[in-house]
């Protein structure tokens, strides 16, 4: 997610008849249904041939994928949204047996291919955020537990994963720090995602640290500055057994989405607020626009987010 804080809006209930003056405004509304370029392939792996097939047959152990989520500090809407996403979307349900009171862990299975012959393999996906308790202790175990790594939330610059606040760093993750100490295993297939601002700087300290030779590790990562946390583009993707690739490009997909909403979101509480004269109204529409106009300019660049390496 993007570093900065976002300032609160006082979000409207009633749509007014105001209409929009300003020219950016004006080029945002003339804009919203143009066509757009299409998305920029994500870049090729040289090892990859260039799609970057998952190896699901080294990641699945004994009929079952263990997947470990993390949603940092201030993530707390992409958690709702995630959890959403496996229970009304998804079709997992929430494991009771087996698992610790202050465990969330999501379960579902599905059929999947192999070489040899299809298996209903059980998908187990444990989630955690920032109200978890102990979160940094329980990421650490997804760290060297899990098959599947997937951290939503700040990325701190590249120096890690932060399930507290800036000014707070009691439960953070250092990667320089910690993760020659997380007992990951050598010579063990494993896939992690970084859906964080630039987490290539992720992706880069992790290869110095632990070179593919002697832990394959695949990555996703993003090159860019992102606005939410899709952890569902992930699953979703490995659900349907498909490529890096193809998780990259749905990661790309769900961003451009979210920014063409943000800028209709914030482009309407422009226009039902910008010809009101109660100060309230004003400092509203003020913020409004600068976030209408941030999200417009992202619309604009059709950036590629995402990318991927594989072992």
């Amino acid at each position: 997610m993007a570093e900065d804080k976002e300032e609160a809006l006082n979000i409207p209930e009633k749509e007014s008849n105001a209409t929009a003056k300003a020219l950016s405004v004006q080029q945002a509304l003339d804009t919203a249904d143009e066509p757009q370029p299409p998305l920029p392939d994500p870049k090729p792996s040289p090892k990859s041939g260039g799609v970057g097939d998952v190896h699901y047959y080294q990641l699945i152990k004994n009929n079952k994928l263990a997947i470990g989520v993390g949603f940092g500090y201030d993530a707390m809407t992409g958690y709702s949204n995630f959890t959403y996403y496996l229970k009304k979307t998804a079709g997992f349900e929430r494991k009771t047996e087996g698992v610790a009171n202050d465990q969330e862990v999501w379960i579902k299975t599905v059929n999947m291919a192999f070489p040899d012959e299809r298996r209903e393999i059980q998908l187990e996906v444990e989630v955690i955020n920032e109200k978890t308790a102990t979160p940094r202790a329980k990421f650490m175990r997804f760290i060297k537990e899990k098959q599947v790594l997937i951290y939503g939330g700040h990325a701190r610059w590249g120096s890690g994963f932060d399930f507290d606040s800036l000014e707070d760093k009691a439960e953070n993750i250092d990667l320089t720090r910690d993760l020659p100490k997380a007992g990951i295993p050598a010579n063990e297939y494993r896939l992690w995602c970084f859906l964080s601002c630039k987490s290539l700087r992720h992706k880069l300290k992790i290869r110095r640290m632990f070179p593919v030779s002697k832990y394959p590790i695949a990555t996703v990562y993003s090159k860019e500055n992102i606005y939410s946390d899709w952890p569902d583009a992930v699953i979703q993707t490995i659900i349907e057994q498909g490529t890096l690739y193809q998780m990259a490009v749905r990661l790309d997909e769900y961003e451009h989405e979210h920014v063409v909403k943000n800028l209709d979101l914030f482009t309407r509480i422009y226009n039902n607020n910008v010809s009101k004269q109660d100060p309230e109204a004003r400092k509203t529409a003020a913020i409004a626009k600068k976030k209408m106009n941030f999200f417009f300019q992202l619309k604009m660049k059709n950036e590629q987010y995402y990318e991927f390496d594989a072992p």
